[in-house]
């Protein structure tokens, strides 16, 4: 039988199109991300890395709180026309639309951030309307969704330990040989 070895595949590298850079000038400053807040992005990130710096060492963070909440909210469908469905549900959670004109009184620098100033006075990006709320509001809403997400939770630890109980009665087996249920 003949040997059939596949030829292997000719690598092709390409200049730059753009030049070629030290890796200083490579290196950079990184692309924000599309809701980028200057002001509030920055310093949501920098809590984060707090906070799993304290983690790590065992010891519980100290942050200091944040003054509001951004929220992106779609009001546009694709065709350009407005939709105010979500608009209207983060109203109904105590958000309200935010002014271009404010964004510095909110501690955020619109220049360095990536919304606009749409034609009706709002900040937006692309079809997404920034709204906000202050901390009080925010908190509220945090713990709310934190015991929405808690109870879910347990729901399914229950109907997963009932799963498991069921499977080990049908199956003839005891606590000692059956399935366990770790959570």
């Amino acid at each position: 039988m003949a040997d059939t070895k596949k030829p292997e595949p000719v690598v092709r590298v390409t200049e730059n199109p753009f030049g070629e850079f030290s890796e200083e000038q490579m290196a950079g400053k990184p692309l924000a991300d599309r809701f980028y807040l200057k002001g509030y992005s920055d310093v949501r990130h920098e809590r984060d890395i707090e906070t799993q710096k304290a983690i790590k060492a065992g010891k519980t963070p100290v942050l200091k709180p944040l003054e509001h909440r951004f929220q992106y909210v779609p009001y546009q469908r694709p065709d350009g026309s407005v939709n105010k469905t979500q608009y209207v549900e983060w109203v109904g959670r105590g958000y309200r639309a935010v002014k271009w004109d404010e964004l510095e009184s909110l501690g955020i620098n619109a220049a360095e951030s990536t919304c606009e100033k749409a034609p009706d006075g709002n900040a937006i990006v692309g079809s997404q309307l920034l709204m906000v709320a202050d901390a009080a509001t925010a908190a509220r809403r945090f713990r709310e969704q934190r015991e929405l997400t808690e109870n879910q939770a347990k729901d399914v630890q229950v109907k997963f330990v009932e799963a498991t109980d069921n499977y080990n009665a049908k199956m003839g087996r005891d606590k000692k040989t059956g399935t366990k249920a770790y959570f």
